[in-house]
Order: C-alpha cells, then sequence, then structure tokens
C-alpha cells in the first residue's frame, strides 16, 4: 500500500488480514503524543460553516484539507460524526509544529 505524504497512515506498517492487505494499528506521531507549550498551541471557536468540517478547518489553518487528522487527533476525538459542532472551543498545534512533526518523522 503507498498513501501520500499527508495521510496519517503513511508510516503504518501494512498486515495481510483475511488475505486482504491492510494497515496495521496506527500510532500517532510524537508531535501529537507530547504536550505543547502554550506558545505552539492555538484555538479556534467554531463557526456554524465549518460544523462537522474538519477538513475545511485544516484547509484554513494549515493550507489543506489533507491534515484534518491531526485536528482530531489533537482534540482526542473518537467519534467523529458531526465533529466539530458549532461554538466548539477547538485546540490545534500550530502550523510549523505539525510541517516539523511530520517532516522529522523516519521515512
Amino acid at each position: 500500500m503507498k498513501f501520500n505524504s499527508y495521510s496519517r497512515f503513511r508510516r503504518t506498517e501494512t498486515v495481510i488480514f483475511d488475505n486482504v492487505e491492510t494497515v496495521d494499528t496506527w500510532t500517532p506521531p510524537s508531535f501529537l503524543s507530547k504536550t505543547l507549550s502554550s506558545d505552539y498551541v492555538k484555538t479556534y471557536v467554531v463557526q456554524s460553516n465549518h460544523n462537522g468540517r474538519p477538513d475545511l478547518i485544516s484547509n484554513m489553518i494549515y493550507g489543506t484539507p489533507y491534515f484534518d487528522w491531526v485536528l482530531i487527533a489533537f482534540n482526542n476525538v473518537t467519534d467523529v460524526l458531526n465533529w466539530p459542532p458549532t461554538g466548539l472551543q477547538l485546540k490545534y498545534p500550530i502550523r510549523s509544529v505539525v510541517q516539523t512533526g511530520i517532516a522529522g518523522e523516519n521515512d
């Protein structure tokens, strides 16, 4: 399996399950699993036009809709249906942390 550079699965091992190639358990990149100082974390209050659309928020913050998984993982979301709701104060790592964290992961 080949994933693009934006995919959260690009560094996840593939396994064969019931004769089908799939991905193994995803491990978040290190920049998502450590506590960041407040200098590196921003907040955004979700507006109605972004209700249930983390991809649009990702595009606004990071310049690409493909880092929606960063927002989901950083906010420890387990049920992504209709997430994020309007009015939620969403926290997110700043762009440089994400870019450095993804580029810094071992290929």
